[in-house]
């Protein structure tokens, strides 16, 4: 729990670790994104770091349980759906709102959220000849929706699923 900007100063002391390791080259490749989505239920604002890391992910753990933060991990495949459900998650649209919006962009500041590794650069960019072909068409074709619409669209899924039992019910009962 907590405000929005202590839980911030939290994580901006894990990205100051983060930095510190990196400097060091105690770390394994990675890309992190700092993430500040909102809920309009209990949760309110809930700021997280997303890691993609490209090996040992312990460092990250062990920086993270030594500040009290919760670490999550899932391991994925390396394979080009995957990749394609990574980019589209980090890369998502957030609406927050203008006021939370506003909120967010007083309590960040000037400050970064995207850190990323000594090799994930674009003075070295060796790395993307390995999605390079990866067709990422689908991040255009999709719609972001929100919250109300997929709950709208859910209901209405029932609706029509009820109404189909129904026809079937009314059809059986018909004689030829």
């Amino acid at each position: 729990m907590g405000s929005l900007r202590t839980k911030i100063t939290d994580l901006f002391l894990l990205l100051n670790k983060i930095k510190e390791l990196k400097k060091r080259d105690k770390l394994p490749d990675f890309f992190g994104r700092l993430e500040i989505s909102f809920s309009k239920g209990s949760l309110g604002f809930n700021p997280h770091l997303n890691l993609l890391v490209w090996g040992d992910y312990r460092p990250f753990e062990t920086v993270s349980s030594e500040l009290g933060l919760f670490f999550w991990r899932r391991q994925k495949n390396n394979d080009e759906k995957t990749i394609k459900s990574i980019v589209w998650y980090m890369l998502k649209y957030n609406n927050v709102g203008i006021e939370n919006g506003e909120a967010i962009r007083k309590v960040l500041g000037m400050r970064r959220t995207i850190i990323t590794s000594k090799n994930l650069t674009l003075k070295t960019i060796n790395y993307i000849d390995e999605i390079i072909d990866i067709d990422f068409s689908f991040m255009g074709t999709f719609p972001i929706r929100s919250k109300e619409e997929i709950a709208l669209r859910a209901k209405h899924k029932d609706v029509l699923k009820a109404l189909r039992a129904e026809l079937k019910t009314n059809i059986s009962l018909v004689s030829f």
